[in-house]
């Protein structure tokens, strides 16, 4: 069976380029030219020929090798639009520094939320042109969290990982077999005579923990991972079974699907 690999974007910009590196090399009076684009601030990144100047961020050859083994890996970014020389340099660069990893993987918008797939990380040090759509898979290069990339690739190590765990417990799930209404039903009535801490919850629990997964994957990127998701929802899950009215003219998992919700979604707010 073919692996599936999360998607890796990375931006260029003093995530994989050093900007500095690049105007450093630029005369002076050439720079002076850009100094101001009407408003006094100034648009060094206009000025041609730039990009080819410019060096990798220290880390960031090693990174990329690193992550690739893991990731499926393409360069998101931009190219200044008023700078005619960027967007070839840029390409040259990559194919210069990457000639393997990004080969044919490359995206050049101003609208990065276009590629935003589930799962899927972006590494850029702004949260401009649609980067702070992509939530909690934004790594912001160069923040406190993120300050270099030795900090990425640990994080980014730790995430795979835990998908990896995370696969292994939907295949174990997923052996569990549905429970007839008969059974559903005795297992119920035995959790709430017995508590929460009976051995029937947890056979409910893992009956039930594929519908947990299949919810939880609603509320993805808005804050909390993807285990903390699973916890709240089989909290709401507990919840349900102590509290259903067998009497009641709605189905055990109609009503378990309520309170699981209202535990992400709680869950989710409380962490911010």
């Amino acid at each position: 069976m073919t692996e599936t690999r999360k998607i890796l974007y990375f931006d260029m910009d003093n995530v994989l380029v050093d900007f500095q590196s690049g105007l450093d090399q630029v005369p002076e009076e050439e720079k002076a030219q850009f100094a101001d684009d009407g408003t006094g601030k100034p648009h060094y990144d206009d000025i041609p020929g730039l990009f080819s100047k410019m060096k990798p961020m220290p880390g960031a050859i090693d990174a990329v090798n690193t992550l690739a083994e893991k990731y499926d890996c393409y360069i998101l970014s931009t190219a200044p639009w008023n700078n005619d020389t960027a967007l070839q340099d840029n390409l040259n660069w990559i194919k210069h520094y990457f000639p393997q990893v990004f080969h044919k993987r490359v995206i050049f918008t101003h609208h990065k939320n276009l590629c935003l797939q589930p799962g899927a990380y972006l590494i850029d040090d702004r949260t401009a042109h649609g980067a702070s759509q992509f939530g909690d898979l934004h790594i912001q290069f160069g923040s406190d969290k993120f300050p270099d990339w030795k900090s990425v690739v640990e994080y980014l190590k730790q995430q795979e990982m835990k998908e990896r765990n995370l696969d292994a417990y939907l295949v174990e799930i997923g052996r569990a077999n549905l429970l007839t209404i008969d059974e559903e039903r005795a297992l119920l009535k035995a959790v709430q005579e017995k508590g929460e801490d009976c051995e029937e919850m947890k056979q409910l629990e893992k009956s039930f923990a594929r519908f947990v997964v299949s919810l939880s994957g609603q509320y993805r990127n808005k804050g909390l991972t993807i285990w903390e998701l699973i916890e709240a929802g089989t909290e709401g899950l507990r919840k349900a079974a102590m509290k259903y009215d067998f009497n009641a003219d709605v189905k055990f998992i109609s009503y378990a699907v309520w309170w699981m919700r209202q535990a992400m979604i709680q869950a989710i707010e409380e962490k911010k």
